[in-house]
């Protein structure tokens, strides 16, 4: 399950022993999307850089100015 931010920012984990520790197991839940959600974001960041690359040398092939970003 992929999370978003928002989600992240909003989670709660129930206390155990009269609020002084964290579930263990909703812990180790929200630790495992957090990880899911990271890679993925990791691999589209990847994908999409050689897409970029290959983008720009297609350009660059027929001599097409690349417009400089800020």
């Amino acid at each position: 399950m992929l999370l978003t931010p928002k989600e992240v920012r909003e989670a709660k984990i129930s206390t155990r022993f009269f609020g002084t520790g964290y579930d263990i197991e909703e812990t180790d839940r929200l630790l495992d999307n957090c990880e899911q959600t990271i890679e993925a974001v990791g691999t589209h960041l990847v994908e999409m850089k050689r897409a970029m690359l290959k983008l720009t040398q297609l350009l660059e092939a027929h001599n097409i100015p690349i417009p400089q970003t800020i």
